[in-house]
């Protein structure tokens, strides 16, 4: 095995330009769309997410599982996969077909952007969506991170290249810009991803598969660890996205647009958990996973360390760089972001430490802590929207972030026991070795 540090280091540098590029393709949609284009845009890929998420089964978090213990054979595995990403797919078309006859139709797509093409690139996206999601588990299962760092940039690059060109046609009147063009675009560019990872995958393996399954030590594991995961990433998905739909009923799709571009900056700070995640949790999950635990915790106080100064860096700078960045019609984001700003830290951290609760098989706790939070989630976002507007739910989403924090972490205290409970600060101790690992990194190999 590759060395964690290594491998760790080297991700979250590559992915450094990936996520700066994916900011800047963020910020011409923004400017192209307006408050009100945004929320719609918001909405479209909050409406995508919850048929993935709902009807995806977490089949993603159970290919890097099996692939990366080997605790099902590779070719069982991506048999398993297609059958459960074919029923995806199969029942996502089904529920959206009735989801466009309901009388709530239009809190998920409003009435205006139903059209004929908005709807053909919803249900190409269903399909594209799942197959970048096997296609990216699978190689952070097998650990190949080079491949997965190649892919993004290139992603992000073509990403950010189509949305430049697409602003300046829209900024000197050269084409009118609408959310269909900007869904078309994105639609392109996750098409080309899915065969850039078609490239790597012919490249590196073979599409060997296998259907001969035991109900008993193939598809029954596989169907139990997605089962509770499952759970947990509904209602993670619940917590983080419903707010959209809530102000959506209680206010205007202007105003979702305000909320989800604040909420969407507090994102950025998962440029450093999500790369993390991708190296940290296949590791911790292999069969000597246990050996890397000093590792894991030394990353784990690294990453809170960081995003705790960036966080008091942004809750500064954010009421003078914000509009000038999205524009002043996005002034009214300043103080809902600034709320979530240090919130959403914890958020981070519970991405990066709920994986030894998953290598311990100690699901169900990381699901408990997300019902917490959805029971946060839906008690406050319904009593404050409504009274103070999208500050209340920049407050709600901020108690809910730190209430499944709380849980997650007092369980890994109290159950799991970890060799040290400072999750959160870098000692000077880490110093050293974090200094040694970064000689590691730079050294030449042979």
């Amino acid at each position: 095995m590759k060395s964690v540090s290594k491998s760790a280091i080297y991700t979250v540098l590559a992915q450094i330009p990936s996520q700066f590029f994916g900011v800047l393709a963020g910020i011409f949609i923004t400017r192209m769309l307006g408050p009100e284009g945004r929320g719609v845009y918001a909405l479209f890929f909050a409406d995508i997410s919850l048929l993935s998420t709902i009807l995806g089964f977490s089949v993603g978090t159970a290919i890097t599982f099996y692939i990366s213990n080997q605790k099902i054979a590779r070719e069982k595995t991506i048999g398993i996969s297609l059958l459960f990403s074919a029923i995806t797919i199969l029942l996502s078309f089904i529920v959206f077909a009735i989801w466009m006859n309901t009388p709530f139709a239009e809190i998920f797509i409003p009435e205006n952007s139903a059209t004929s093409s908005f709807i053909i690139i919803f249900s190409c996206f269903i399909v594209i969506n799942q197959i970048d999601v096997l296609y990216a588990s699978f190689f952070q299962g097998e650990q190949r991170f080079e491949t997965v760092n190649f892919v993004l940039i290139v992603n992000s690059l073509f990403n950010f290249s189509l949305y430049g060109i697409l602003f300046l046609l829209n900024r000197f009147e050269l084409y009118t810009v609408g959310i269909e063009e900007v869904l078309l675009v994105a639609l392109i560019v996750m098409t080309a991803n899915a065969l850039h990872w078609h490239l790597h995958f012919r490249k590196n393996y073979s599409y060997q598969f296998s259907f001969q399954l035991s109900w008993k030590k193939d598809i029954q594991p596989f169907i139990r660890f997605m089962g509770l995961d499952h759970l947990a990433n509904i209602v993670t998905f619940f917590n983080n996205r419903l707010v959209l739909w809530i102000i959506a009923f209680y206010m205007s799709n202007e105003y979702v647009g305000l909320f989800a571009l604040a909420f969407g900056i507090t994102q950025l700070l998962t440029m450093l958990s999500a790369p993390l995640s991708q190296v940290l949790f296949p590791v911790i999950w292999a069969k000597d996973g246990k050996k890397h635990m000093k590792t894991f915790i030394l990353f784990a106080r690294a990453h809170f360390s960081i995003l705790l100064l960036l966080s008091v860096l942004g809750l500064i700078v954010t009421p003078y760089v914000l509009p000038f960045v999205y524009g002043i019609d996005f002034s009214a984001s300043v103080l809902p972001l600034q709320i979530m700003f240090i919130p959403a830290i914890f958020s981070c951290q519970t991405k990066i430490i709920s994986g030894i609760l998953f290598a311990e098989n100690k699901v169900k706790i990381y699901l408990f802590s997300a019902l917490t939070g959805l029971v946060v989630t839906l008690a406050l976002n319904f009593t404050l929207i409504p009274a103070i507007g999208i500050e209340g739910a920049a407050i709600a989403s901020s108690l809910s972030f730190v209430t499944t924090f709380i849980v997650v972490y007092i369980a890994l205290v109290l159950i799991i026991k970890l060799p040290s409970n400072n999750l959160f600060f870098l000692t000077k101790s880490d110093w050293k070795k974090i200094k040694t690992k970064l000689k590691y990194a730079r050294t030449p190999k042979v």
